[in-house]
């Protein structure tokens, strides 16, 4: 609590009179609020009411002098008209304790159960970046761009090669081969991560490409059209070869360059759609965070230069997840996860844009709030090892009441203590 001089029109929180611009009040907003802050956010209680009292005079405590003024050794005597914080404190309800604490005024500790009366105020935090959950929104940013802005590649259709599948590696009179041989040729001789990532993946894979026997039509007419005896290679290679059967090492090597490109496509696919998920989820995060540290910027919480810095690092995070998701999903996708992610893509956009907006909502809302820390006060209602006509938290506000209660420096503090 801090006594202070109203410098704009406020509401007392106990009496409901106005406290007018010259006045003294008493508040739970610190003395020096961050920049941008209004004061009439806060609670404010008349210092001496000129409606609760008319004649203020001199207050005389009976009996034993309240336990806060006898610790700092004052006079049972206050020259001071009562505050509207005094009688707060008489009206506020007890509540049973959950938990062990320490009672402000008395010391004594509060056991779980016993009767506390709680209040608060404000203490203005002056730490760095706010690091609460900072990064919540990094996630939902990244699942909502990769889900709005990319569609999951559909499995390529074998009925667009068919006919390239059918005459592979036979010439003329050869004939050509049965859908099904056809069909089974493909699926044994293109990988399966080149056909689940889309027609184009196929299409590339082929290029430059021809059908190879491994035992040549010459040699073994009857396996001509054997899927078995055929795999993707090389022209340039297979025209060399002429009429002579494959080696083992020959059909090995074919085969590893084979691997080595559907690696490579889908390695590319993935690189080029973590660029593009990078991207979008950088342009989802740039307006929450340029918000958040706004907002930051605006409470006083942080300079412009360290607001932009960390703008800049949010940026980055978020781009690195966006990238890693859309990486993620075109390896899912090319594993066989196509199908199940264009049936889950319904859900999976309306999910990513909640997340997103309760995440974005959550950041901007606590920027909004940050500056200021909440201090709970717990005081004993009936202490057992006091001996007091007053309550803790009714002597705890005469003390505030007589006090003008300041932020202090180290130096200060240490010497309020000794004295």
């Amino acid at each position: 609590m801090w006594h202070i001089t109203a410098d704009q029109e406020l509401t007392c929180a106990g009496c409901g009179h106005q406290i007018l611009p010259g006045e003294t009040c008493i508040t739970d907003g610190p003395e020096r609020l961050p920049r941008k802050v209004d004061r009439s956010q806060f609670r404010h209680f008349h210092y001496a009411c000129p409606e609760c009292n008319p004649m203020p005079g001199v207050r005389v405590f009976v009996g034993r002098p309240p336990q806060s003024l006898t610790r700092l050794n004052q006079p049972a005597l206050v020259e001071t008209p009562k505050s509207c914080y005094q009688g707060f404190a008489a009206q506020l309800a007890a509540e049973r304790a959950k938990s062990e604490m320490v009672c402000l005024d008395c010391g004594h500790l509060i056991l779980e159960g016993e009767e506390v009366v709680q209040d608060f105020f404000f203490v203005r935090d002056a730490g760095g970046r706010h690091k609460n959950e900072q990064d919540v929104g990094q996630g939902p940013a990244a699942l909502l761009a990769h889900f709005v802005k990319s569609k999951p590649v559909k499995p390529a259709s074998f009925a667009k090669f068919s006919k390239k599948f059918r005459g592979a590696g036979l010439g003329k009179g050869r004939g050509i081969r049965t859908w099904r041989e056809a069909l089974e040729f493909y699926q044994a001789s293109v990988p399966k991560a080149v056909r689940n990532s889309g027609d184009g993946a196929v299409i590339r894979f082929l290029e430059g490409k021809e059908g190879s026997h491994i035992e040549s039509v010459v040699n073994a007419p009857g396996k001509a059209r054997d899927p078995r005896n055929v795999l993707w290679e090389s022209g340039k290679v297979n025209g060399k070869r002429g009429s002579r059967n494959m080696t083992r090492i020959e059909v090995i090597g074919a085969r590893a360059v084979n691997a080595a490109d559907a690696v490579k496509i889908v390695g590319g696919a993935a690189a080029r759609n973590a660029g593009k998920g990078a991207a979008w989820t950088i342009l989802f995060e740039f307006p929450v965070s340029l918000a958040e540290n706004g907002l930051c910027v605006f409470r006083g919480k942080k300079t412009h230069k360290a607001a932009a810095k960390d703008t800049g690092k949010d940026l980055a995070t978020a781009g690195a997840a966006g990238g890693i998701m859309a990486a993620g999903t075109t390896v899912a996708v090319a594993m066989g996860g196509g199908p199940a992610l264009t049936m889950a893509a319904p859900i999976l956009v309306p999910v990513g844009v909640g997340l997103f907006a309760i995440s974005s909502g959550s950041r901007i809302w606590r920027a909004w709030q940050d500056g200021l820390t909440r201090v709970e006060l717990n005081f004993h209602a009936n202490c057992p090892d006091c001996e007091t006509e007053t309550g803790c938290y009714a002597s705890f506000a005469d003390w505030v009441s007589y006090y003008p209660v300041t932020e202090t420096s180290a130096e200060e503090a240490e010497e309020r203590k000794a004295a």
